[in-house]
């Protein structure tokens, strides 16, 4: 009965994504906890194209797609608390775990991206 139960426990953890993962609630809760520690870093890694169609208000961007992410992202501190997000999750997540094989100690997403964040009702800033 317990094996059962933890190997259930340890099968839900396989699919609620990344341990860095967050829902949109929590993530906007922690960017309002967060707001004047200069240490923390919210970074948008969609397209230039997409961050102008509108973007988590203070978001930084850093294009996944681009050559020069990896350069970008070793610019950062390694010590800062960052928070990632992109379109779906798909980018974001991945992004994450490149960033921790690069020693990022705290790194998160937003799990299911922008689309989440504004399906929650949270708000977008307008694009630029």
């Amino acid at each position: 009965m317990i094996a059962a139960f933890l190997l259930s426990l340890g099968l839900s953890a396989c699919t609620a994504g990344s341990a860095g993962s967050m829902a949109p609630a929590a993530a906007d809760s922690l960017l309002r906890a967060e707001a004047r520690d200069p240490r923390f870093l919210l970074v948008d890694v969609r397209t230039p194209e997409e961050f102008a169609q509108g973007h988590l208000a203070k978001a930084n961007l850093v294009d996944f797609k681009s050559p020069s992410f990896d350069d970008e992202i070793a610019k950062l501190p390694r010590d800062a608390k960052i928070l990632i997000y992109c379109r779906s999750g798909h980018r974001s997540g991945m992004a994450l775990r490149r960033m921790e094989s690069m020693g990022f100690g705290d790194v998160r997403d937003i799990g299911g991206g922008i689309e989440a964040w504004i399906a929650a009702g949270l708000p977008v800033a307008p694009g630029r």
